[in-house]
């Protein structure tokens, strides 16, 4: 065989060597791809079972932990079954290499009844309902319920013989709903030793004190700590009331509590006139105790908490009665006795109902004054310093009616501010020269005006202030 057809030979076997590898290499790619579409949606199915299968053995150990936890309860001290009712416990136990996560609580509940003993205050209680729920992290298993116990028994109370009664302190939101997590103390008065405790309201808002001393205790609350804060059905944060324990009696008291709303006051003004500074807002709504409303710190916007009214409350600028549209005169008459309908003047505005925890733009309204500043010769004064100072004795005003900052004189001696009904006194004043006037802001009639004081002359045009 001559060299050439050697060489012939050799380059046929490799093409045919290469030809077969290609093929090898197209067919373990089909193989490979036919592979994963089988196996893909097998291992979804395999991971899936083994997220069933861990959460069925979680369950399983819960549930063994659950009722190991609750039959100690049964027998344990009633120490410690009245420090479950002040509040609930919260254990960590790790079981075959998972931790759980233990909460216990309980309640005292009437014979024969689960419900609310702030729902059933007669008689004393004489069993108590204990809680054990348990849960595990998910892991695998996002989706899983933790495993609840409940067993309602009779104490061993070794104290309910001595003499002393019961206080039931129910809490309810602004909707009648029951409020959970209210921290609830009574506190005994003109006895020795001072008697205290506390309790934290469970689901179900009642925080029931059992077998306590004979006194008269104060009874305060305190909400969760979240913004804004809880508030009282009458603008307090730490409501307080009193009540009296009679021997094998129950005293039941209720609070009004809920978590606050925040306003934030708007004025609509023309945007060339500013509002007042250093304003007080008046809130009010007939729940509120006497006066009926109640006004915010000076300048204070926005403003919370406020007890969240599903009616709402009606608004107004100023801390004063004669600020309110409404007010009365210490014999009872009104101050403004033909103001028209706030539908047509504004005053006063109104916030629409409030939701708890919510946050809501409402609006004041104000009378746009025009003051004009001008010296002793009558020629206008620009860059005058203005100031209202509120002169209501008359008119129930505090003891430090607050003074209200206006806008400065501008071109041709000209001032206009935003302003609430009202008596003021005018103040101008530029380096040592200084002049005041006493006006009335009326609601009339005809809506808004502006009187001279004394005596109550309407006044056209804007006020002049001399310095």
């Amino acid at each position: 065989m001559t060299i050439k057809k050697l060489m012939l030979v050799i380059k046929s076997g490799l093409s045919k060597l290469e030809t077969e590898v290609g093929m090898s290499l197209i067919e373990m790619v089909i193989a490979l791809a036919i592979l994963l579409i089988v196996l893909v949606p097998g291992s979804s199915l395999l991971w899936n079972m083994l997220a069933v299968s861990t959460n069925t053995r979680s369950s399983l150990l819960a549930s063994n932990l659950a009722t190991a936890q609750l039959d100690q309860l049964t027998q344990a001290p009633f120490s410690y079954i009245e420090s479950l009712i002040q509040a609930p416990v919260t254990l960590k136990k790790d079981v075959g290499g998972t931790v759980f996560t233990v909460v216990q609580d309980a309640q005292w509940v009437g014979q024969g009844s689960d419900t609310s003993l702030c729902n059933q205050i007669s008689g004393i209680p004489q069993l108590v309902r204990v809680k054990v729920v348990v849960s595990w992290p998910a892991g695998v298993a996002s989706n899983y319920t933790p495993i609840t116990e409940v067993s309602t028994f009779p104490p061993a109370v070794s104290n309910s013989s001595s003499g002393g009664g019961n206080m039931a302190v129910s809490v309810l939101g602004s909707r009648d709903q029951t409020q959970g997590n209210v921290d609830v103390t009574i506190t005994s008065g003109g006895t020795s030793p001072t008697f205290t405790q506390s309790i934290i309201t469970p689901p179900d808002g009642c925080a029931f004190f059992a077998f306590v001393p004979v006194a008269t205790y104060t009874v305060s609350i305190q909400g969760p700590s979240t913004e804004p804060v809880w508030v009282g059905e009458q603008e307090n944060t730490s409501p307080t009331q009193t009540g009296s324990v009679t021997s094998g009696n129950t005293t039941l008291l209720q609070f009004y509590y809920d978590q606050g709303a925040i306003l934030n006051f708007y004025f609509p003004l023309p945007t060339s006139v500013a509002p007042a500074s250093n304003l007080p807002i008046s809130l009010s709504n007939a729940q509120l105790n006497v006066p009926g409303w109640v006004s915010t710190p000076q300048g204070a916007n926005p403003y919370s908490p406020v007890y969240p009214y599903s009616d709402g409350y009606q608004l107004w600028a100023g801390n004063c009665v004669e600020n309110n549209p409404n007010g009365t005169t210490p014999s009872g008459a009104p101050i403004y006795p033909n103001a028209p309908p706030s539908s047509s003047t504004g005053f006063p505005s109104s916030t629409g109902p409030l939701a708890p925890g919510m946050s809501f733009t409402v609006p004041v309204t104000l009378y746009p004054l025009k003051i004009k500043v001008v010296d002793g010769s009558g020629n206008a004064v620009q860059g005058a310093t203005l100031s209202a100072q509120e002169n209501g004795t008359k008119y129930q005003c505090p003891l430090l009616a607050p003074q209200l900052g206006m806008q400065p004189s501008g071109g041709g001696g000209m001032s206009t501010t935003g302003m609430p009904l009202g008596h003021f006194q005018i103040t101008a004043a530029k380096g040592p020269a200084s002049g005041s006037t006493d006006i009335w802001i009326y609601l009339g009639s005809s809506g808004v005006q502006v009187l001279a004081e004394p005596g109550g002359t309407p006044i056209s045009g804007p006020v002049t202030v001399t310095i």
